[in-house]
């Protein structure tokens, strides 16, 4: 195996644990060396129906996988989420944790901030002298909200677009695109988490064509 084996300290295993018990209340039901394409992790395995996620790299280095989510998909989808969450795992730890950091502040900021801009939204206004003042104020609100929720898919597309260009670079173009639809049309969840995932992930599309310029690239 050429892989890497992370978060098998003991810290990193107990905080791996308490985070599983924050997405169901059996925590963690198994454990696993999971292996496929020179890759292996240790895998932590929940079983969580309220958690939409197929799996999640930690910010402790380890892998949690969701049952819930996979046990109906093929190996071939398991394996593709599987190299997904390790290929977060191929920067540093130090760039993990800011990765983790600059996500959760720029999500947070559009979480409180877009609510509060629409009542600044409504407010402005109702309190507008003039049709032309009003379309000034809820458009100068409009590009702020715009801004909030560009800068949380920009900063999830850097992250999540490394991970799925290092499972493409070990399935190879068509075998990626396959495993990807069968885990995304597998994937059971509301209209509501699918357009975060669209907002979260960058398109097959995109992945493929940075891979191809990436190789390009190394190639000269």
């Amino acid at each position: 195996m050429t892989g890497r084996t992370f978060g098998t300290g003991w810290l990193a295993d107990r905080l791996t644990r308490w985070y599983a018990r924050l997405l169901d209340e059996n925590g963690v039901v198994d454990e696993t060396v999971y292996r496929t394409h020179g890759e292996e992790h240790r895998v932590y395995w929940v079983d969580a129906d309220r958690w939409p996620m197929g799996g999640q790299y930690t910010p402790f280095g380890t892998v949690v996988l969701n049952a819930d989510r996979l046990d109906d998909l093929s190996t071939e989808a398991v394996d593709y989420v599987f190299l997904h969450e390790i290929g977060h795992g191929q920067r540093s730890a130090i760039s993990t944790v800011f990765v983790y950091a600059v996500r959760t502040v720029v999500t947070l900021a559009a979480v409180l901030g877009l609510p509060l801009l629409g009542r600044r939204w409504v407010r402005s206004v109702g309190r507008a002298s003039s049709s032309a003042e009003a379309i000034r104020s809820s458009s100068r609100l409009s590009i702020r909200g715009l801004g909030l929720v560009a800068g949380v898919g920009f900063v999830s597309w850097l992250d999540e677009g490394a991970a799925e260009v290092f499972a493409l670079s070990k399935l190879g173009v068509t075998s990626y695109r396959r495993r990807r639809r069968e885990f995304i049309d597998g994937a059971d969840v509301g209209v509501a988490f699918r357009s975060l995932r669209r907002l979260v992930y960058p398109p097959p599309r995109l992945v493929v064509a940075v891979a191809e310029y990436l190789n390009r690239k190394r190639a000269q």
